[in-house]
């Protein structure tokens, strides 16, 4: 995801944080329009046993590396979003 931002592609990367009964989804895109890097999260928060929540909608401003970890910057009410270098994988996505 770092090398994505770097470079202005196209990307995606989908991470969840799972704990006892409740748990986040994040779905961040990385794409480039009109000559400028967009990166965004839709994030959606489930608490068992019910369905997630709608997800909502954030612009991020950058993804750092921070001690073996992604730091995703000013994703609006979210803030910054930490990702474990493990689960964090991004996709290259095609234009």
């Amino acid at each position: 995801m770092l090398q994505a931002f770097l470079h202005c592609q196209p990307a995606r990367l989908d991470y969840t944080r799972i704990e006892v009964d409740s748990g986040f989804i994040h779905h961040f895109r990385l794409e480039r329009q009109q000559g400028h890097c967009l990166l965004s999260d839709a994030t959606a928060i489930f608490i068992a046993p019910s369905p997630p929540r709608p997800a909502a909608s954030y612009s991020c401003r950058a993804v750092t590396m921070e001690r073996g970890r992604y730091r995703v910057v000013g994703c609006g009410a979210e803030g910054d979003i930490l990702l474990p270098m493990r689960s964090a994988s991004a996709t290259s996505v095609e234009s």
